[in-house]
Protein backbone atom coordinates (compact mmCIF):
# COMPACT_ATOMS: atom_id res chain seq x y z
CA UNK A 1 0.00 0.00 0.00
CA UNK A 2 2.81 2.41 0.85
CA UNK A 3 4.55 1.65 -2.45
CA UNK A 4 1.29 2.19 -4.34
CA UNK A 5 0.83 5.56 -2.63
CA UNK A 6 4.36 6.64 -3.55
CA UNK A 7 3.92 5.63 -7.20
CA UNK A 8 0.52 7.34 -7.41
CA UNK A 9 1.99 10.54 -5.98
CA UNK A 10 4.78 10.55 -8.57
CA UNK A 11 2.28 9.91 -11.36
CA UNK A 12 0.09 12.79 -10.25
CA UNK A 13 3.11 15.12 -10.23
CA UNK A 14 3.28 14.47 -13.97
CA UNK A 15 -0.36 15.47 -14.40
CA UNK A 16 -1.72 11.92 -14.66
CA UNK A 17 -4.09 9.96 -12.48
CA UNK A 18 -5.14 6.32 -12.22
CA UNK A 19 -8.80 5.87 -13.20
CA UNK A 20 -9.85 2.97 -11.00
CA UNK A 21 -12.85 0.66 -11.05
CA UNK A 22 -12.70 -0.49 -14.68
CA UNK A 23 -12.89 -4.16 -15.60
CA UNK A 24 -11.49 -5.56 -18.83
CA UNK A 25 -14.00 -7.50 -20.89
CA UNK A 26 -12.10 -8.06 -24.12
CA UNK A 27 -8.87 -7.08 -25.84
CA UNK A 28 -7.42 -7.92 -29.24
CA UNK A 29 -4.96 -6.73 -31.86
CA UNK A 30 -6.76 -5.39 -34.96
CA UNK A 31 -5.71 -3.85 -38.25
CA UNK A 32 -7.02 -0.45 -39.30
CA UNK A 33 -8.85 -0.80 -42.62
CA UNK A 34 -7.67 2.63 -43.81
CA UNK A 35 -3.91 2.67 -43.24
CA UNK A 36 -3.27 -1.02 -42.48
CA UNK A 37 -1.63 -0.25 -39.13
CA UNK A 38 -2.06 -2.52 -36.11
CA UNK A 39 -3.45 -1.31 -32.82
CA UNK A 40 -4.98 -2.74 -29.65
CA UNK A 41 -8.74 -2.53 -29.16
CA UNK A 42 -9.86 -3.04 -25.56
CA UNK A 43 -13.38 -3.13 -24.17
CA UNK A 44 -13.77 -2.13 -20.52
CA UNK A 45 -16.71 -1.66 -18.18
CA UNK A 46 -17.42 -0.16 -14.77
CA UNK A 47 -20.37 -0.71 -12.48
CA UNK A 48 -22.54 2.39 -12.14
CA UNK A 49 -23.67 1.32 -8.68
CA UNK A 50 -21.36 -0.30 -6.16
CA UNK A 51 -18.26 -2.11 -7.40
CA UNK A 52 -17.37 -4.63 -10.09
CA UNK A 53 -16.88 -7.34 -7.49
CA UNK A 54 -19.25 -10.23 -8.14
CA UNK A 55 -21.14 -12.05 -5.41
CA UNK A 56 -19.77 -15.35 -6.73
CA UNK A 57 -16.18 -14.13 -6.99
CA UNK A 58 -13.57 -16.26 -5.21
CA UNK A 59 -11.88 -14.70 -2.18
CA UNK A 60 -8.81 -16.88 -2.63
CA UNK A 61 -5.82 -15.04 -4.06
CA UNK A 62 -4.26 -17.07 -6.86
CA UNK A 63 -7.44 -18.61 -8.23
CA UNK A 64 -8.20 -17.97 -11.88
CA UNK A 65 -11.71 -17.23 -13.10
CA UNK A 66 -13.69 -15.35 -15.69
CA UNK A 67 -17.41 -14.71 -15.26
CA UNK A 68 -20.12 -12.99 -17.23
CA UNK A 69 -21.95 -9.84 -16.25
CA UNK A 70 -23.77 -10.15 -12.95
CA UNK A 71 -27.55 -9.91 -13.20
CA UNK A 72 -29.14 -6.78 -11.80
CA UNK A 73 -26.09 -4.54 -12.19
CA UNK A 74 -25.79 -1.63 -14.59
CA UNK A 75 -22.50 -0.83 -16.27
CA UNK A 76 -20.90 1.86 -18.39
CA UNK A 77 -18.79 0.49 -21.24
CA UNK A 78 -15.97 2.00 -23.29
CA UNK A 79 -13.83 0.82 -26.20
CA UNK A 80 -10.25 2.05 -25.98
CA UNK A 81 -7.77 2.02 -28.87
CA UNK A 82 -4.04 2.13 -28.16
CA UNK A 83 -0.74 1.26 -29.76
CA UNK A 84 0.16 -1.07 -26.90
CA UNK A 85 -1.41 -2.65 -23.82
CA UNK A 86 0.51 -3.64 -20.70
CA UNK A 87 -1.40 -6.22 -18.67
CA UNK A 88 -0.46 -5.83 -15.02
CA UNK A 89 -3.76 -7.35 -13.90
CA UNK A 90 -2.43 -10.00 -11.56
CA UNK A 91 -2.40 -13.76 -11.38
CA UNK A 92 -6.02 -13.99 -12.54
CA UNK A 93 -5.14 -11.83 -15.61
CA UNK A 94 -8.18 -11.45 -17.84
CA UNK A 95 -5.86 -10.20 -20.58
CA UNK A 96 -3.79 -13.38 -20.49
CA UNK A 97 -6.97 -15.44 -20.82
CA UNK A 98 -8.39 -13.33 -23.64
CA UNK A 99 -5.28 -13.71 -25.81
CA UNK A 100 -4.97 -17.41 -24.92
CA UNK A 101 -1.49 -17.40 -23.40
CA UNK A 102 -1.01 -20.60 -21.34
CA UNK A 103 -0.03 -20.14 -17.68
CA UNK A 104 2.32 -23.08 -17.29
CA UNK A 105 2.97 -24.56 -13.86
CA UNK A 106 1.11 -26.00 -10.90
CA UNK A 107 -1.24 -25.15 -8.05
CA UNK A 108 0.00 -26.36 -4.68
CA UNK A 109 -2.21 -28.01 -2.09
CA UNK A 110 -1.30 -25.41 0.51
CA UNK A 111 -3.71 -22.72 1.59
CA UNK A 112 -1.82 -19.89 3.25
CA UNK A 113 -3.47 -17.17 5.32
CA UNK A 114 -1.94 -13.69 5.23
CA UNK A 115 -2.72 -11.22 8.01
CA UNK A 116 -1.65 -7.69 8.84
CA UNK A 117 -2.58 -5.89 12.04
CA UNK A 118 -1.72 -5.37 15.70
CA UNK A 119 -1.08 -8.30 18.01
CA UNK A 120 -0.03 -8.68 21.62
CA UNK A 121 2.31 -11.55 22.34
CA UNK A 122 5.30 -12.71 24.36
CA UNK A 123 7.27 -13.12 21.13
CA UNK A 124 9.86 -10.44 20.38
CA UNK A 125 8.19 -8.57 17.51
CA UNK A 126 11.23 -6.52 16.50
CA UNK A 127 12.63 -9.58 14.75
CA UNK A 128 11.45 -12.08 12.18
CA UNK A 129 9.83 -14.88 14.14
CA UNK A 130 9.66 -18.38 12.68
CA UNK A 131 7.44 -20.81 14.55
CA UNK A 132 7.22 -24.53 13.98
CA UNK A 133 4.06 -25.25 15.93
CA UNK A 134 3.47 -28.29 18.08
CA UNK A 135 0.49 -28.86 15.74
CA UNK A 136 2.95 -29.20 12.81
CA UNK A 137 1.87 -25.85 11.35
CA UNK A 138 4.37 -23.19 10.35
CA UNK A 139 3.80 -19.53 11.19
CA UNK A 140 6.04 -16.61 10.24
CA UNK A 141 5.69 -13.20 11.88
CA UNK A 142 7.23 -10.20 10.08
CA UNK A 143 7.48 -6.81 11.84
CA UNK A 144 6.21 -3.81 9.85
CA UNK A 145 7.28 -0.20 10.15
CA UNK A 146 4.03 1.02 11.73
CA UNK A 147 4.03 -1.27 14.75
CA UNK A 148 1.86 -3.84 13.00
CA UNK A 149 2.97 -7.29 11.90
CA UNK A 150 2.41 -9.48 8.90
CA UNK A 151 1.68 -13.12 9.67
CA UNK A 152 1.85 -15.95 7.17
CA UNK A 153 0.44 -19.24 8.43
CA UNK A 154 -0.28 -22.63 6.91
CA UNK A 155 -4.03 -23.21 6.73
CA UNK A 156 -4.26 -26.12 4.33
CA UNK A 157 -7.08 -27.75 6.28
CA UNK A 158 -9.44 -24.78 5.87
CA UNK A 159 -12.16 -24.69 3.24
CA UNK A 160 -11.31 -21.65 1.05
CA UNK A 161 -14.96 -21.22 0.05
CA UNK A 162 -15.91 -20.38 3.63
CA UNK A 163 -15.59 -16.88 5.03
CA UNK A 164 -12.25 -16.19 6.67
CA UNK A 165 -13.06 -14.31 9.85
CA UNK A 166 -10.77 -12.76 12.43
CA UNK A 167 -11.98 -15.38 14.89
CA UNK A 168 -10.91 -18.21 12.58
CA UNK A 169 -7.50 -16.61 12.04
CA UNK A 170 -7.01 -16.04 15.77
CA UNK A 171 -7.60 -19.73 16.50
CA UNK A 172 -5.09 -20.71 13.80
CA UNK A 173 -2.44 -18.34 15.12
CA UNK A 174 -2.94 -19.29 18.76
CA UNK A 175 -2.78 -23.01 17.93
CA UNK A 176 0.54 -22.56 16.13
CA UNK A 177 1.97 -20.32 18.88
CA UNK A 178 0.83 -22.52 21.80
CA UNK A 179 1.83 -22.44 24.62
CA UNK A 180 3.18 -18.93 24.01
CA UNK A 181 0.56 -16.19 24.42
CA UNK A 182 -0.68 -14.46 21.25
CA UNK A 183 -3.66 -12.12 21.10
CA UNK A 184 -4.99 -10.49 17.92
CA UNK A 185 -5.96 -6.86 18.53
CA UNK A 186 -6.80 -5.34 15.13
CA UNK A 187 -7.00 -6.35 11.48
CA UNK A 188 -5.76 -4.27 8.54
CA UNK A 189 -5.69 -7.11 6.02
CA UNK A 190 -6.74 -10.76 6.09
CA UNK A 191 -6.93 -13.12 3.13
CA UNK A 192 -6.36 -16.63 1.84
CA UNK A 193 -3.53 -17.24 -0.58
CA UNK A 194 -3.78 -20.31 -2.80
CA UNK A 195 -0.18 -20.93 -3.81
CA UNK A 196 0.51 -21.20 -7.53
CA UNK A 197 3.90 -21.61 -9.20
CA UNK A 198 3.32 -20.57 -12.80
CA UNK A 199 4.88 -18.64 -15.66
CA UNK A 200 3.27 -17.44 -18.88
CA UNK A 201 4.28 -19.39 -21.98
CA UNK A 202 4.80 -16.02 -23.69
CA UNK A 203 5.11 -12.50 -22.28
CA UNK A 204 3.54 -10.88 -25.35
CA UNK A 205 0.85 -11.25 -27.98
CA UNK A 206 1.68 -10.02 -31.48
CA UNK A 207 4.24 -7.63 -29.99
CA UNK A 208 1.37 -5.34 -29.00
CA UNK A 209 -0.01 -6.80 -25.76
CA UNK A 210 2.47 -7.49 -22.95
CA UNK A 211 2.19 -9.25 -19.60
CA UNK A 212 3.99 -7.90 -16.54
CA UNK A 213 4.17 -8.78 -12.86
CA UNK A 214 1.84 -11.48 -11.56
CA UNK A 215 0.08 -11.64 -14.92
CA UNK A 216 3.32 -13.13 -16.26
CA UNK A 217 4.46 -15.16 -13.26
CA UNK A 218 3.26 -16.15 -9.79
CA UNK A 219 4.91 -17.91 -6.88
CA UNK A 220 4.59 -18.30 -3.13
CA UNK A 221 5.26 -15.36 -0.79
CA UNK A 222 8.45 -17.11 0.36
CA UNK A 223 11.50 -14.97 -0.32
CA UNK A 224 9.51 -11.75 -0.63
CA UNK A 225 10.47 -11.12 -4.27
CA UNK A 226 7.02 -10.71 -5.86
CA UNK A 227 6.83 -6.91 -5.88
CA UNK A 228 10.48 -6.49 -6.82
CA UNK A 229 10.05 -8.85 -9.75
CA UNK A 230 6.97 -7.02 -11.03
CA UNK A 231 8.51 -3.54 -10.72
CA UNK A 232 11.61 -4.68 -12.56
CA UNK A 233 9.39 -6.13 -15.31
CA UNK A 234 7.67 -2.77 -15.67
CA UNK A 235 10.94 -0.83 -15.78
CA UNK A 236 12.47 -3.14 -18.38
CA UNK A 237 9.43 -2.94 -20.64
CA UNK A 238 8.43 0.70 -20.34
CA UNK A 239 11.74 2.38 -21.14
CA UNK A 240 11.92 0.34 -24.33
CA UNK A 241 8.30 1.10 -25.18
CA UNK A 242 8.93 4.81 -24.58
CA UNK A 243 11.79 4.78 -27.09
CA UNK A 244 9.57 3.07 -29.67
CA UNK A 245 6.68 5.48 -29.14
CA UNK A 246 9.01 8.46 -29.57
CA UNK A 247 10.53 7.01 -32.73
CA UNK A 248 13.93 6.48 -31.13
CA UNK A 249 14.03 2.67 -31.45
CA UNK A 250 12.63 -0.05 -33.66
CA UNK A 251 9.71 -2.06 -32.26
CA UNK A 252 11.91 -5.15 -32.42
CA UNK A 253 13.53 -4.01 -29.17
CA UNK A 254 10.35 -5.01 -27.34
CA UNK A 255 11.15 -8.67 -27.99
CA UNK A 256 14.12 -8.35 -25.60
CA UNK A 257 11.70 -7.80 -22.72
CA UNK A 258 10.82 -11.49 -22.45
CA UNK A 259 14.35 -12.56 -23.34
CA UNK A 260 15.69 -10.64 -20.35
CA UNK A 261 12.91 -10.95 -17.80
CA UNK A 262 11.74 -14.52 -18.46
CA UNK A 263 14.86 -16.22 -17.06
CA UNK A 264 14.79 -13.98 -13.98
CA UNK A 265 11.22 -14.99 -13.17
CA UNK A 266 12.05 -18.64 -13.73
CA UNK A 267 14.91 -18.41 -11.23
CA UNK A 268 12.75 -16.60 -8.63
CA UNK A 269 9.97 -19.18 -8.95
CA UNK A 270 12.49 -21.97 -8.39
CA UNK A 271 14.00 -20.22 -5.37
CA UNK A 272 10.61 -19.39 -3.86
CA UNK A 273 9.39 -22.95 -4.42
CA UNK A 274 12.34 -24.41 -2.51
CA UNK A 275 11.93 -21.93 0.34
CA UNK A 276 8.20 -22.53 0.58
CA UNK A 277 8.59 -26.30 0.62
CA UNK A 278 11.19 -26.02 3.35
CA UNK A 279 9.02 -23.72 5.42
CA UNK A 280 5.50 -25.05 4.88
CA UNK A 281 5.56 -28.65 3.66
CA UNK A 282 4.05 -31.15 6.11
CA UNK A 283 6.19 -33.98 4.81
CA UNK A 284 8.18 -35.65 7.60
CA UNK A 285 11.53 -34.92 5.92
CA UNK A 286 10.89 -31.18 5.69
CA UNK A 287 9.50 -31.02 9.23
CA UNK A 288 12.63 -32.72 10.56
CA UNK A 289 14.89 -30.31 8.66
CA UNK A 290 12.89 -27.29 9.89
CA UNK A 291 13.14 -28.47 13.47
CA UNK A 292 16.88 -29.01 13.30
CA UNK A 293 17.86 -25.93 11.29
CA UNK A 294 15.66 -23.34 12.99
CA UNK A 295 16.50 -24.61 16.47
CA UNK A 296 20.23 -24.45 15.65
CA UNK A 297 20.07 -20.97 14.09
CA UNK A 298 17.98 -19.54 16.90
CA UNK A 299 20.83 -20.25 19.33
CA UNK A 300 23.24 -18.01 17.41
CA UNK A 301 21.12 -15.52 15.45
CA UNK A 302 18.79 -13.13 17.25
CA UNK A 303 16.46 -12.40 14.34
CA UNK A 304 14.91 -15.86 14.34
CA UNK A 305 12.95 -16.62 17.48
CA UNK A 306 11.95 -20.26 17.85
CA UNK A 307 10.55 -21.13 21.27
CA UNK A 308 11.76 -24.57 22.25
CA UNK A 309 8.28 -25.64 23.34
CA UNK A 310 6.88 -24.95 19.86
CA UNK A 311 9.60 -26.74 17.91
CA UNK A 312 8.11 -30.07 16.96
CA UNK A 313 8.00 -32.60 14.15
Amino acid sequence: RKTTAILNEELEKGGLKVDRGWELMDTKVVVDGKDGKEYVETTIRRALDGTNKRSTESTVLGTVELEAEEAGKKYETEVVRSQYLIAADGGKSAVRHKVNIPFVGKTLENNVVLYEGLIDTDFKLSDLTVINGSNNKTMNIFPLSNGQVRIMIDASELDPTQELTLEVFTKLAQAAAYPTRLEVKTKTWLTYYKVNERQAASYSHKNRIFLAGDAAHVHSPAGGQGMNLGLQDAHNLTWKMALVLHGLADAKILATYEEERGPVAKAVIKMSSSMFAMGFSNKLTYRAIRKTVTAFISVFVGFIAVPASTVSM
